[in-house]
């Protein structure tokens, strides 16, 4: 599992993401790095929620099977 700390601004931009806690791989790492990048646009933020911007810690975890 690597946690990735996220960067989000209200209209669902990723502005940055950092892994906070390495999985102790860094190609598993840097995957999820890829994977959230790719999955931009996220949802916008809901209506009358004053936010501009969050950061979010997202938990990834792998598995062999």
């Amino acid at each position: 599992t690597v946690i990735l700390s996220l960067h989000l601004l209200s209209n669902g931009q990723l502005i940055g993401a950092v892994v906070s806690q390495s999985s102790g791989h860094k190609l598993l790492d840097n995957a999820a790095i890829y994977t959230v990048k790719r999955l931009e646009p996220y949802p916008v933020f809901p209506k009358g929620l004053i936010l501009k911007e969050i950061w979010v810690e997202v938990p990834v975890t792998y598995q062999l099977s």
